[in-house]
Order: C-alpha cells, then structure tokens, then sequence
C-alpha cells in the first residue's frame, strides 16, 4: 500500500473517541464522499458473511438491477444471493458545524448522524439546538482532552425510512471500503461503482 492510499484510509483517532464517546457500536471507516460531503461511515461488520465473502470472492456488487434482485429475493428462492457483510450504524462529519449538521442530516435515511467539532472552544448554544433539532448527535472534542458527549442524536435511521435497494448499494459501497481499508487479501476483481460520487 502507498503511503498516500495509507493516508486515505485511516481514521484520525479524535474521530475514534468521538464515536466511542457517543455510544455507537461498530467500526469507523476511513472518510468517503457521499451525496457531495466528506463523511466518515460508521458500520457493524457481520464477521461471519464477510469471511463468507471474501473466501468465495463475492465482492461488493454494485449493478443497481442486480441488486433490486437480491433485495427481492425470497427465502424459498434457491441458493440466496450473497447476504450483506456490513450494516450501516450512522455518519460522521467533522467540517463546520453548520456544514457538519447537513450533511449527517442528509443521510439520514441511512442511519444516525454525528457531528465531531474538534475546536478549542465549546460549541455554541446555536450548534446545540441545531443538532438537537436536526436529532443529530454532537460531540466535543477539543484538543489534549476527552471527547464530551453534549447531544444525544437519534440512533438509525429516521422513523419513516424504508429500506431501498440503495440502502443495500451504500452497504456493498461500504464493504468494500472497508475490505480495502482493512488490507485483507481478496481474490475477486475490484469494479469500480457506477455513482461512486454518491
């Protein structure tokens, strides 16, 4: 791996903290753009199907249309398609927070939101009620101390978001992103996905 691909694909510890400090489950990917924002995706891996996976070199399928089919697929229909590796837990956004709140808020039929504002100074009341609003979470974390956890933000998605085949599409975008950021051998060939500036 190059050094500037090893840049990419880390996660700055103050993110880490942040979302340990909010409660979230699961594992914090290296920041992707999505819908036009800088955001760190947050997913629960399914160790199991991921090993599955990757040991029968069933990459991350990005075809829309294969994936309507598996999204429809029923349990009597023989053999299953592959099972989703990761489940999406929520977004990150350390930009401003202005600009932070709008863009977890726009994902929002996806998973939670969370804002890291990394500022010496605390956030102001504004940023508060904004988050709170928005039912975005909001953690402080100002250097050379530990993350303060000030909102507490919806967890999952909104209540009236269905489950899309581009909930599944974001979940192979995210397996993906993660088996490349993890640096586990794959067998299969890397395509490249269709709304990649998604």
């Amino acid at each position: 791996m190059t050094a500037e691909l090893s840049s990419i694909l880390t996660v700055p510890d103050v993110i880490a903290a942040a979302v340990t400090a909010a409660g979230w489950p699961g594992t914090v990917l290296p920041r992707k753009r999505i819908g036009g924002c800088q955001l760190y995706p947050v997913v629960q891996i399914d160790r199991q199907v991921w090993c599955e996976r990757i040991g029968h070199a069933q990459g991350p399928e990005y075809d829309m249309s294969a994936l309507s089919i598996w999204e429809s697929w029923t349990v009597d229909s023989d053999p299953m398609p592959p099972a989703s590796a990761v489940s999406i837990v929520g977004f990150v956004s350390d930009a401003r927070p202005t600009v932070a709140v709008r863009a977890v808020a726009a994902t929002s039929g996806l998973g939670a939101g969370l804002v890291v504002d990394t500022g010496a100074s605390a956030p102001t009341k504004i940023t508060m009620m904004d988050c709170d609003a928005n039912d975005v979470g909001l953690v402080w974390a100002p250097p050379q101390h530990d993350p303060q956890h000030l909102v507490v933000g919806r967890s999952g998605p909104v209540a009236a978001a269905r489950r899309l085949v581009l909930t599944r599409y974001f979940e192979e975008l995210f397996f993906g992103w993660a088996v490349m950021a993890s640096g586990a051998p794959v067998t299969w060939q890397w395509n490249r996905p269709p709304l990649s500036s998604a």
